[in-house]
């Protein structure tokens, strides 16, 4: 696995063969953070930041927000804030991933 100079290095970039085997585990789990018409918040980043202490996947819904282009900037700001990486997204519903830090 390559590190990306552009990200840091604690995010790593993944194969797609890694992506699609997360995209199909993301299937079977439920969304854990929700994003309404106000878009990206800190609320928003600290619930994701929330939900990455307890799991690697997490699936993110945006709930009233319709614009192709205002989800992938969101999309992009959340994986830029929160050193993930955007793993899938179909329709109102996106996949985020981040290893687990060790403890």
């Amino acid at each position: 696995m390559t590190l990306d100079e552009n990200k840091p290095s604690s995010a790593s970039v993944l194969s797609s063969a890694e992506k699609k085997q997360l995209r199909g585990l993301g299937q079977r789990i439920k969304p854990q953070v929700f994003v309404g018409k106000n878009g990206w918040s800190e609320a928003v980043r600290d619930t994701l930041e929330s939900a990455f202490k307890h799991h690697d996947l997490v699936k993110v819904r945006f709930s009233q927000i319709k614009e192709r282009d205002i989800k992938a900037q969101l999309m992009e700001k959340l994986a830029e804030t929160t050193h993930s990486e955007c793993v899938g997204a179909v329709g109102h519903t996106a996949l985020f991933y981040r290893k687990k830090k060790e403890e």
